[in-house]
């Protein structure tokens, strides 16, 4: 997959910029058969059998004022007939403006608040410190691939429901310097520390799954890793590396040269379950 590097570098620009990218990860997701992603004329989401929100998502809705409420209802209808779980992102392209507070009052629940950050990678810092023999390699074999999956994992916390799903889901997407979504891992004397992914799917180079293991956390390692994935998507080409953070973590990214380009609501859907 190639896609046009970003031109546009102004503040609009690159805010959509990253909600695009995003959405374009979500895509690649449907390489997994149990994953569809469905483009209708308002609105663009995920969902599968699986109870968990991780994996159905709404990313993009554009409602008219007028029925935004019979069109809540209308996108909400599917994952309610398989009673699945959904996070439903609400970002600067979602319309209308007050859709979030559309959606509490529907009955769902804020899940978390993600800032969404970008660098230019011509501006990476030269001289992050990293503990000594700390070594970041590329996964390019299925035994590394493995090592990852089983790592990264671990480190998210998943619900013991979605390690299979997940597992099934990334091994689908695939690995390796001319896939989409490549993974790194961080080893610190031969063990993992930490993992992450780069997505060069779209106009801007896309991390996801940063993970870092308790014990090694506050030390550079997060830090050495970001610069090296931002680094790799400097040398593909890419002129922007982009993310959404969590709050804990974005000072860190600051540090690093990324800048705020506007916060993305996720809202939670239980499923409409009552037990």
């Amino acid at each position: 997959m190639t896609a046009d590097r970003l031109q546009d570098f102004s503040y609009d620009s690159l805010a959509f910029a990253v909600e695009k990218s995003a959405a374009e990860e979500f895509r690649i997701w449907s390489r997994w058969p149990g994953l569809e992603f469905r483009v209708e004329d308002d609105r663009i989401y995920t969902i599968t059998s699986v109870r968990s929100p991780i994996f159905n998502n709404i990313l993009r809705a554009t409602f008219d004022p007028e029925r935004a409420e019979e069109s809540i209802d209308q996108t909400l209808l599917p994952f309610r007939e398989r009673n699945v779980p959904a996070y439903w992102w609400v970002g600067r392209s979602s319309r209308p403006g007050d859709l979030g507070s559309r959606l509490t009052a529907y009955g769902l629940t804020t899940a978390f608040i993600a800032p969404a950050m970008a660098a230019d990678l011509q501006r990476l810092p030269e001289d992050i410190s990293s503990p000594a023999g700390l070594v970041v390699e590329e996964v390019t074999h299925s035994r590394e691939f493995d090592q990852w999956l089983k790592f990264a994992s671990a480190c998210m916390d998943l619900p013991p429901a979605a390690i299979g799903p997940w597992t099934e889901l990334q091994s689908a997407v695939g690995f390796g310097p001319s896939n989409p979504m490549r993974h790194f891992l961080a080893l610190l004397g031969g063990e993992p520390a930490a993992a992450a992914s780069l997505f060069t799917g779209s106009g801007i180079a896309g991390m996801a799954n940063l993970v870092t293991k308790k014990e090694y956390r506050r030390k550079g390692i997060g830090s050495s890793l970001t610069v090296t994935l931002l680094k790799a998507a400097r040398s593909s080409g890419f002129r922007v590396g982009a993310l959404y953070s969590t709050a804990e973590a974005a000072g860190m990214y600051r540090r690093l040269g990324f800048r705020e380009y506007g916060r993305e609501w996720c809202y939670l859907w239980d499923g409409g379950r009552d037990d």
